[in-house]
């Protein structure tokens, strides 16, 4: 998924909460997707 791929990398590259809403966009669209899960929830946890 290369929507994921960005998002990861946008947090490596700090820009977090740009992360934030592409996992957001991605978890409202897959919302079974253990591992888009995973990562929206930890884009929140670093956002606080």
């Amino acid at each position: 998924m290369k929507e994921l791929e960005i998002a990861i990398a946008l947090r490596k590259e700090g820009k977090l909460k740009e992360s934030n809403e592409v996992l957001v966009t991605l978890a409202s669209h897959y919302p079974d997707n253990s591992l888009i899960n995973y990562q929206c929830a930890w884009s929140f946890d670093v956002l606080s």
